[in-house]
């Protein structure tokens, strides 16, 4: 008997001979079988499965179609003519239906990835599994084409919602190991171009960020649908026949069959064009690697999709100030436009004065000085190079608003926000990148972002950045808190890092914390902290429960036990200390039982410490005394005797100390006098 792989996870199924629906023991998924009980057929109906699986629908559909047309794929329920079952899997290729496990219902549904306008109630082949099925299947496919139907509805409401799109970037976005493409990075500067000169563009790492993946479908549909060209990109062959990128042109080029206005480019770097898929090859190709590549493109798709003139009235319109009332002037205008065309900008700048020379409020004569200063041809330009605020300051730009008509104001400052929006998504961007390499980013670099979005009162769609920032800057934010708490050891510090979570409480719950502390829930962690602040833990116990109480801040009395643990490791860092035989073990222990004030016993302990101190640094200076050769010798015994004040009779030694040192220096200069014939004093002793 024939073995068939499951439509949905893969997994082999266990069939009884002559049924037509069973159920995948992997993923508990009901589904219908093909009554065929021919292992080679089976085979490749697996195959095609497989296909279908892992995006290839148009590898799928043909297999399927080279079944339905042969003679392995013929019913087996005494009809003629190829089993139901294949007509219905070569609908679900059509449609690009992939089945996905919902996390909620963790129930296998089917998601659209090739969505068409035609209704799969009214698609042939549907309706040819439907005539020709048994009534178990039969209901199955009825029931699932209903489904998709609703799946279909929904796509078709979102995307009708769309603004249309004047181009079409499809490439690669990871490869193998998830990292980001080469071809993305191209796709991206592409992008950044084409949106200056003027075109609506579909660049799905951004046009597509902040959607789910199961949402993707409405609006490449509605992009694919509306774009006039589609550029493929790509820098090595295999990304070109990758299957999510190739769904994309594949789609794109049956809708060019139905729709002959439309227009396709392929771009390619690092590899040989005739490397290109022959269904991509009949059509334009572009080599990035050429200088130039770029404006070669815009000005090729300008000509393509018929907008080299809507594009230029709309820079016209936006860079025209009030038209002068003064014949004179205009033909100084046109002239000084041209000059402005070829980057002659000292000849503009000279005609600029002779205009308003004849007429001195004309604002159009103001603009092309303050951009003919700057080296700029437009207002779009000069902002790119510098800012707005440089543009206010200029006295000449100032009176292009004085003198010039509120339509260029309004489109000025459109066009200041527009600058402002590039450079903080460019921006955005570019933390992307650095966090991919890095692992994070300074959370305050995040804030100042996320101002510059806030700024812009809701301009396009900065909204979504503020919330993926902010989602960012908490991460980022507590990745920060959690890794001073890691590190914080003094009451101080650990005060500190518990008033910054303090601040931000309802976001503690992050990765880095989940893997400072193991824990379910605040009660549970608190419960474990006691426990460690039992007597004879270890200190490095004793420091993590009061981390785990920073982490609580406020939770019961977290706050006073987090300092009583604080207090509990200081103290046994002091008796650890005051174990110690040398005087800077010593004097350590005396300092921190001394800063812990009236805890415990520390004010014995700090005592004991101060004796054992003081006997130890009394035997050292004694010891000095005796056996000392040198006046460096003598002096620190002086000095440790003093710093003893009156512990023994340390002023007596001290004293002995300083006549035996006076002595000493007297004899060493005597011996210098004597060896060299002149007078060598030590003033330093004497």
């Amino acid at each position: 008997m024939a073995v068939y792989t499951c439509k949905m996870c893969g997994g082999k199924l266990k069939t009884e001979e002559g049924t037509s629906i069973c159920t995948c023991e992997y993923c508990g998924t009901r589904q219908t079988l093909p009554l065929i009980n021919d292992e080679q057929a089976a085979n490749m109906i697996n195959r095609a499965h497989h296909f279908r699986q892992l995006g290839e629908f148009d590898k799928a559909a043909d297999a399927y179609t080279k079944l339905i047309a042969t003679e392995g794929g013929a019913g087996s329920e005494g009809r003629p003519g190829a089993d139901p079952d294949l007509f219905w899997s070569l609908v679900l290729c059509r449609y690009g239906i992939e089945y996905v496990n919902d996390p909620v219902t963790h129930t296998w549904i089917a998601t659209c990835h090739r969505m068409q306008y035609k209704s799969i109630l009214d698609d042939a082949d549907y309706l040819q599994a439907v005539k020709t099925a048994d009534a178990m299947r039969r209901m199955y496919y009825e029931q699932e084409a209903q489904y998709i139907a609703t799946i279909q509805k929904g796509i078709l409401e979102i995307s009708e919602r769309e603004e249309p799109f004047d181009v079409f970037l499809c490439y690669k976005e990871t490869d193998a190991d998830g990292k980001r493409t080469k071809d993305s990075v191209l796709a991206q500067e592409m992008y950044y171009q084409l949106m200056k000169d003027g075109f609506k563009v579909f660049f799905a790492r951004i046009t597509l960020e902040g959607k789910l993946g199961t949402e993707y479908e409405p609006y490449i549909f509605a992009a694919l649908h509306s774009a006039r060209t589609m550029v493929v990109i790509g820098t090595d062959p295999a990304y070109f026949s990758a299957p999510w990128v190739k769904n994309e042109w594949a789609r794109y080029l049956s809708i060019m069959q139905e729709e002959g206005f439309r227009t396709l480019i392929v771009a390619y770097k690092d590899m040989n064009p005739y490397d290109i898929p022959d269904a991509l090859s009949m059509y334009p190709a572009q080599d990035m690697s050429e200088l130039g590549f770029l404006q070669e493109l815009t000005r090729g798709i300008r000509k393509l999709t018929h907008k080299e003139e809507e594009i230029q009235n709309r820079s016209r319109a936006r860079e025209t100030v009030v038209i002068t009332a003064n014949s004179n002037v205009d033909p100084l205008l046109r002239r000084i436009g041209m000059f402005m065309e070829d980057g002659d900008f000292t000849s503009a700048m000279e005609y600029c004065e002779k205009a308003l020379d004849i007429y001195p409020e004309c604002a159009q004569a103001y603009l092309y000085l303050s951009l003919a200063k700057r080296g700029c041809k437009t207002v779009e330009q000069a902002l790119t190079v510098g800012t707005a605020q440089s543009l206010l300051e200029d006295h000449d730009f100032q009176k292009v608003l004085r003198f010039g008509d509120e339509t260029f104001t309004k489109n000025f400052k459109d066009m200041v926000r527009e600058s402002e929006y590039v450079a903080a998504v460019s921006l955005y961007d570019a933390f992307l990148e650095e966090e991919l390499r890095d692992g994070k980013l300074p959370a305050e670099r995040v804030r100042d972002l996320i101002a510059r979005f806030s700024n812009m009162n809701e301009y396009k769609d900065s909204a979504m950045y503020i919330e993926l920032l902010e989602r960012k800057f908490t991460t980022n934010y507590m990745a920060e808190v959690a890794d001073q708490l890691r590190q914080a050891k003094t009451l101080a510090e650990l005060s500190a890092v518990a008033d910054l979570i303090r601040g931000m409480k309802d976001q503690r719950d992050t990765a880095e914390f989940q893997r400072t502390f193991d824990y379910p829930d605040d009660a549970t962690l608190y419960e474990k902290a006691i426990g460690m602040m039992l007597p004879g833990r270890h200190v490095s116990e004793y420091l993590q429960a009061a981390r785990m109480f920073a982490y609580l801040t406020d939770y019961q009395d977290s706050p006073a036990q987090m300092k009583e643990c604080c207090q509990k490791v200081l103290y046994e860092e002091g008796c650890a200390a005051s174990l110690g035989n040398s005087a800077s073990d010593l004097a350590n222990a005396m300092r921190i039982f001394n800063s812990l004030g009236d805890y415990a016993d520390a004010p014995e302990k700090a005592q004991l410490a101060k004796d054992k101190w003081q006997k130890q640094l009394y035997s050292v200076a004694d010891n000095t005394l005796v056996c000392g050769k040198t006046p460096e010798d003598l002096e620190r015994a002086v000095n440790i005797f003093r710093s003893l004040g009156s512990y023994s009779d340390s002023e007596e030694r001290a004293l002995e100390a300083e006549k035996k040192l006076k002595k000493m220096v007297g004899k060493i200069n005597e011996e210098s006098v004597d060896s060299k014939g002149g007078g060598f004093m030590m003033k330093k002793w004497l």
